[in-house]
């Protein structure tokens, strides 16, 4: 999974879903070079991938869970 957030993007390693705060946690790493290579066209890679694309672009920090409200959610994607 990848989240997208302004210009800057990042590995989410975990996520955990709150529905009845409607919130999720996520745990985040820097994308890997060759992922970050192909991140525009992650068809090459031949993999799937979830891409979550945020409204806003907040700059997130790798060393603590950040909990997002669904509604900063733009769009989620799925690529084959």
């Amino acid at each position: 999974m990848v989240m997208h957030s302004g210009v800057d993007f990042y590995a989410i390693r975990e996520v955990e879903v709150e529905k009845s705060k409607q919130a999720f946690t996520v745990h985040l790493n820097l994308v890997d070079s060759i992922h970050k290579a192909n991140i525009n066209n992650p068809k090459q890679l031949g993999e799937k991938h979830l891409h979550v694309y945020m409204r806003d672009s907040t700059s997130y920090t790798l060393d603590e869970p950040h909990t997002i409200p669904l509604n900063k959610v733009a769009r989620i994607e799925k690529v084959d």
